[in-house]
């Protein structure tokens, strides 16, 4: 997991889950905000196809999603529909003006 002294962000468990799609799933979004900053990949997709966003939005962290949506992560329309599932007017309204 260490090489030349840097740790590798973007490894994975056996279900594809990266140290960012951990920290959003737990509402981390300082360790989320640092994440980022190390130059992780915001995109990666785990064996479910979901990304960090994904996650953040099922989970209903809105300071992760707000991080994630500040550094142009990708808005699918099933994000935007995970959070409607969830009745979450607020983040619905914000992915829904943003989803390509």
């Amino acid at each position: 997991m260490v090489r030349n002294g840097l740790y590798k962000f973007n490894a994975a468990n056996d279900l594809g889950f990266t140290a960012l799609m951990a920290a959003s799933l737990n509402g981390h979004t300082a360790t989320v905000e640092w994440l980022l900053s190390q130059g992780v990949e915001i995109e990666r997709k785990n064996k479910f196809g979901h990304t960090a966003l994904h996650i953040a939005v099922t989970e209903g962290y809105m300071g992760v999603v707000k991080t994630l949506l500040a550094q142009d992560a990708e808005v699918a329309e099933e994000i935007a529909k995970a959070a409607q599932a969830k009745g979450w007017a607020r983040m619905v309204s914000i992915l829904q003006g943003l989803a390509s």
